[in-house]
C-alpha cells in the first residue's frame, strides 16, 4: 500500500522524493530533542524532482543513510525531512498515517539512545556502544547478560 505524498529520502542521491508503488524502504524512529526545523521552503518541498538533503544532516540521520544503504535498501522515511513541517494539513495527514509507514517499511531503525538527534547510532561511526562487563578468573570467563530490551526502551528518552 502506498500513501499519497509519502517522501522519502533518496539514500544513494541525499534527496527528498516522491515514493513510487515499488519503493522499499527503511524507517527511523528518533528523538528529534530540541532540534531546529528542516528551513525548507514550500516551493522546494513540492518540487516534482524532489530536493536535496542541506549539506549539515544530523548525526543519527547520517548515521540511519548508512545503516540504510549497508542493508541493501534505497529509501529511508525521516519524519523531519519526509513530512512538510510548514504545512499544517499535509503534516496532519501524514502523521495521522505513520502506523501504515511503518507498517509498510521493510525494517525500522529505533535510534532510543541519547536525548537527541545529534547522538546517532551507538556502534555506528564515531558512536561507541556501551561496553558489556567482563570478568576473568583463571580458564574462566564471565559475561554477565545485557539489560533485557525492554528495560532499555522503557528508560530511554525515546
Amino acid at each position: 500500500m502506498q500513501l499519497p505524498g509519502l517522501r522519502l529520502i533518496n539514500c544513494d542521491l541525499l534527496r527528498v522524493e516522491l515514493a513510487s508503488s515499488s519503493s522499499s524502504y527503511a524507517a527511523l524512529s528518533y528523538v528529534w530533542g530540541q532540534s531546529t526545523r528542516t528551513g525548507f521552503t514550500e516551493d522546494e518541498v513540492n518540487k516534482p524532482d524532489g530536493f536535496t538533503l542541506p549539506s549539515s544532516i544530523p548525526k543519527v540521520v547520517r548515521h540511519s543513510i548508512s545503516v540504510t544503504k549497508a542493508l541493501g535498501l534505497r529509501y529511508l522515511l525521516v519524519d523531519k525531512y519526509c513530512i512538510n513541517q510548514d504545512n499544517p494539513e499535509e503534516k496532519h495527514y501524514q502523521i495521522s498515517q505513520m502506523g501504515s509507514v511503518y507498517k509498510g517499511a521493510e525494517l525500522t531503525i529505533v535510534a532510543d539512545a541519547g536525548t537527541d538527534e545529534d547522538f546517532g547510532l551507538p556502534g555506528v561511526g564515531s558512536t561507541p556502544r556501551t561496553k558489556q562487563a567482563v570478568a576473568n578468573s583463571g580458564d574462566i570467563t564471565i559475561i554477565p547478560t545485557m539489560a533485557h530490551p525492554h528495560h532499555v526502551i522503557e528508560n530511554s528518552t525515546w
